[in-house]
C-alpha cells in the first residue's frame, strides 16, 4: 500500500465514522491529528504508508470506541486505526515537555471536528520521539523517526542546530540526536 493509498483510506474511515456519528446523534468529536497520518497529510512523509490515525487527545467515550471499531471491520482496518493511545494527551504536560502545540482545522465534516498538527508542533513531538527511542536503543523505531525527522527539518528548512533550538528549545535535552542530526565539523 502507498501512502496515497493509505491516506485516502483512512479519510475515508473517517468519513464513515462521521456519518455514524451523526445517525447516533452523539457530541462532535474531537480529533487531533498527529503522528505518520499527520505528516502524510502534510506532504512530508513521501515514501511509507501508515495503518492508523494518532489522535493527541483522551480517550474516546465507549460508545464512539465501539463506532471505530465498527467501521474498522467494515472497512477490514487494523484495530485502532484511530487512537487516543498517546501517553501525551494532557496539554500542560505537553507544554511542558515541547512546548506551545499548533492544530489545523482539516476537512469538513459534521459530528467530527478534525485538526492536523502544524509542522513545528509535528518536529517537536518527532524529537522527542526520536530522542527517546535512541536513549532506550531501539534501532527500528528510532531510524523510522529519524528519517520522519529528517523530512521535517528538510521542509522547515532547518540546517543546524541553533535553528532547531531556537524553535524547539527541549532538544537540548537530546544532545546525541542533535549530534546525529547535525555532526560537528572537522576542524583541518
Amino acid at each position: 500500500m502507498t501512502e496515497q493509498e493509505s491516506k485516502q483510506l483512512l479519510l475515508n474511515a473517517l468519513s464513515v465514522l462521521d456519518n455514524k456519528l451523526v445517525l447516533a446523534k452523539c457530541e462532535p468529536i474531537e480529533i487531533r491529528i498527529v503522528g505518520g497520518f499527520a505528516l502524510i497529510l502534510h506532504g512530508i512523509r513521501e515514501t511509507g504508508f501508515t495503518q492508523d490515525i494518532d489522535s493527541m487527545t483522551r480517550d474516546f467515550e465507549p460508545q464512539v470506541k465501539q463506532m471505530i471499531a465498527e467501521t474498522g471491520r467494515e472497512l477490514n482496518l487494523k484495530l485502532g486505526w484511530l487512537n487516543a493511545d498517546m501517553v501525551l494527551d494532557d496539554p500542560e504536560i505537553i507544554t511542558m515537555i515541547i512546548g506551545e502545540t499548533n492544530f489545523e482545522d482539516y476537512g469538513d465534516y459534521q459530528a467530527l471536528d478534525v485538526k492536523v498538527a502544524d509542522m513545528t508542533t509535528l518536529l517537536k513531538l518527532k524529537i522527542v520521539a526520536a530522542g527517546d527511542t535512541l536513549l532506550v536503543h531501539d534501532d527500528i523505531e528510532h531510524e523510522r523517526h529519524a528519517r520522519d525527522l529528517s523530512a521535517l527539518l528538510k521542509a522547515l528548512d532547518i540546517d543546524s542546530a541553533e535553528k532547531l533550538l531556537d524553535i524547539a528549545t527541549m532538544a537540548k535535552d537530546y544532545p546525541e540526536l542533535l549530534r546525529i542530526l547535525f555532526p560537528p565539523k572537522n576542524a583541518d
